[in-house]
């Protein structure tokens, strides 16, 4: 039976990631290896019930070989639920490349998408009851 899902994300620069993540999006860093070094190899960061890694280049493609010469980014997006879409987009249009414009969705849902520092992409989502038939 699976448990969880944390996503572990391939970057070029870990402190480069720490400082996307808690700067604009208020992540905590919760664990660094090497911890007080200049430039880590791994860390966790944490917002809300959210969890993400991050991996630095090499050090993944040691750990497995087959992402060896594989691009950073993603033909994925890292779909997060949040309470308040429109608060989160004024806060970060100004600061971000958005790639997805705020938008209402068929399946009940306000939703936009940016890019981060590595070329990944964040969807970010606040879902609403089913209308009510009447």
């Amino acid at each position: 039976m699976m448990n969880s899902q944390t996503p572990v994300l391939m970057v070029e620069s870990i402190s480069q990631s720490i400082a996307f993540y808690t700067q604009i999006l208020n992540f905590t860093v919760m664990f660094v290896v090497p911890p007080d070094h200049p430039e880590p190899v791994f860390t966790i960061l944490r917002c809300g019930n959210i969890d993400l890694m991050f991996q630095q280049r090499e050090s993944f493609e040691e750990e497995i070989p087959f992402l060896k010469g594989k691009g950073i980014g993603g033909t994925f997006s890292i779909y997060i639920k949040v309470d308040d879409i429109q608060t989160l987009y004024d806060t970060l249009k100004g600061s971000v490349t958005i790639v997805t414009d705020i938008h209402e969705t068929f399946y009940h849902s306000t939703e936009f998408s940016i890019i981060d520092n590595s070329g990944y992409i964040l969807s970010f989502a606040e879902h609403r009851e089913d209308p009510v038939p009447s």
